[in-house]
This record gives C-alpha cells, structure tokens and sequence, in this order.
C-alpha cells in the first residue's frame, strides 16, 4: 500500500499554493486505490465462487455417496448419487438416523465404525445397506471424523 501526503506550496512571499489540479490527481488516485482493492476483492470471490460451484459439480454427479452425518450419526447431507446406489431421494434422508440405512444386525457395526472415527479420525469396513426396494445393497463404508474441520463440521 502506498501512502500520498501532500501538501501546499508556497508562493515567493510564504502564502499557501493549493492547486486544483493537485487536488484532482490525488483525488483519482484515492478513487483509483479504491476501485482497484474493490476489484481485487470481487476476483477473490468470483474465484472462490467458481472452485464451490466446481465442488459442488463434483459431489453430486459422483457416482460414491457422500453424506454428512452428525455426531448422534443423524444424516445431515446426503448427495443425490444415493438414488442410484440405494434408491432413496437424498431430501428423503435429511434427518433419518444412518443406522436405519443398513440392514438390522448391521446397525451394531456401523454404531461401532462412528465411535472409532470420533475417537481416531477415520475408519472403514463392509457393511450391507438397505435399498428402497428392500434389497440389500453391500457396501464399503468409509467414516472420517471432519467435526474439527471449520468447514464441514
């Protein structure tokens, strides 16, 4: 940042000179230093805009299901490919306990996989999922604790 002090002149007899054209170029100067942080600030978000809006992209057309759970492991987010892999609409599922997405007796183990993510920051194991049709779908379900991440948990 540059700072522009300025300041009168003087004429032979010691009088203070303040000239108009001075006055002008300092002021674009300002509006100029002003503008270009304004534009700098407006690059920063379009760019930040665009790499959500490619996330974003990248999430939902993924063919893995992503979901946000939270530490009660009540489903938070879930992205739309669980239509494809499961059969549920993924507005269906907001709320829904992520235990009840997996057939009965494998409730235990995924109980057991979020408390060995909370504790350890991540872990995995097979785990047989129900589909809409009642069908059972067998997974791979990764858990990673992201609850200390200020941008997801």
């Amino acid at each position: 940042m540059a700072t522009i002090t300025a300041s009168p002149g003087a004429d032979g007899g010691g009088n203070a000179v303040t000239s108009s054209r001075t006055t002008r170029i300092l002021s674009w100067v300002d509006s100029r230093a002003i503008t270009s942080r304004e534009n700098a600030r407006l690059l920063v978000e379009a760019a930040s805009m665009r790499s959500a809006a490619r996330f974003r992209a990248m999430i939902q057309n993924a063919s893995d299901v992503i979901a946000l759970v939270d530490p009660s492991g009540t489903v938070a987010y879930v992205t739309p490919s669980v239509t494809g892999v499961l059969g549920f609409g993924a507005d269906s599922l907001g709320g829904a306990r992520l235990v009840t997405l997996v057939q009965p007796d494998e409730a235990p183990l995924v109980e057991e996989l979020l408390r060995t993510a909370a504790g350890h920051g991540g872990t995995s194991g097979p785990v047989a999922c129900r589909a809409a049709t009642e069908a059972t779908r067998h997974l791979e379900m990764s858990v990673s604790n992201l609850l200390d991440d200020p941008l997801v948990g």
